[in-house]
């Protein structure tokens, strides 16, 4: 025993450096074996994450899409009414689908004191190129029925051949094709500047109308004395 505890006592150092170097390859060991399946998995959380960016970026596009298919099918469906008469603002108003004549009437800031109201059937659902007219109390040449009908939608090209250019205000001449407000603007400053046209083909001489503008709306167009 003694030559033993001797041994062991002479050997200690070596027994040491022995067991610190199994120690050390033991963690080396476990260090390389865990070391592959943390790179793998940071690896795949990588490839997953990639791959969720790259689907969040395909579908913003497709949303974006999606609300700008609905903005333009909403204006699509939009109507466009021509308010006339004894209202306190004719003109050419657009109104949203499903509206009635009564929401018209209030775009063009409602009746005149004279207009006869019974004439208007102020629950029909609007058209589009609907001409809603209002006529004043005991006006001739109006029956007293709706004047909202679909009649007026059905001669729509009829009416506009009745577009007068020595009569017609802006917002009626902003309903002939190829006229916005500055082209009307400028046959109402030519009206005033040298009176009455003559013949249609002296739309002509309008600023900013030529001869396509003029082919256009030609036969839209009167000249009443």
């Amino acid at each position: 025993m003694e030559e033993i505890l001797a041994f062991i006592e002479e050997k200690r150092k070596f027994i040491m450096l022995a067991l610190v170097g199994i120690v050390i390859i033991l963690l080396g060991v476990v260090f390389w074996q865990f070391l592959p399946n943390q790179s793998e998995e940071e690896s795949t959380e990588e490839v997953y994450e990639e791959l969720l960016a790259e689907t969040e970026l395909e579908a913003e596009p497709e949303e974006a899409a999606s609300h700008e298919s609905d903005t333009e099918e909403n204006i699509a469906e939009d109507l466009v009414v021509d308010v006339k008469g004894a209202v306190n603002s004719p003109g050419v108003y657009q109104m949203a689908p499903n509206s009635r004549v009564v929401d018209a009437i209030e775009k063009a800031e409602g009746f005149q004191e004279e207009a006869e109201q019974n004439a208007v059937n102020l629950a029909q659902l609007l058209e589009d190129q609907m001409v809603i007219y209002v006529p004043e109390v005991g006006e001739e040449g109006v029956e007293m029925e709706h004047l909202t009908s679909t009649e007026a939608a059905d001669t729509s090209e009829e009416a506009m051949t009745q577009v007068d250019l020595n009569r017609a205000d802006k917002a009626e001449l902003t309903t002939l094709n190829g006229i916005g407000d500055s082209k009307a603007e400028s046959i109402l400053s030519y009206r005033e500047e040298n009176g009455n046209f003559q013949t249609i083909e002296e739309l002509k001489e309008v600023s900013g109308i030529g001869e396509a503008t003029f082919e256009q709306l030609k036969e839209a167009i009167v000249v009443q004395p």
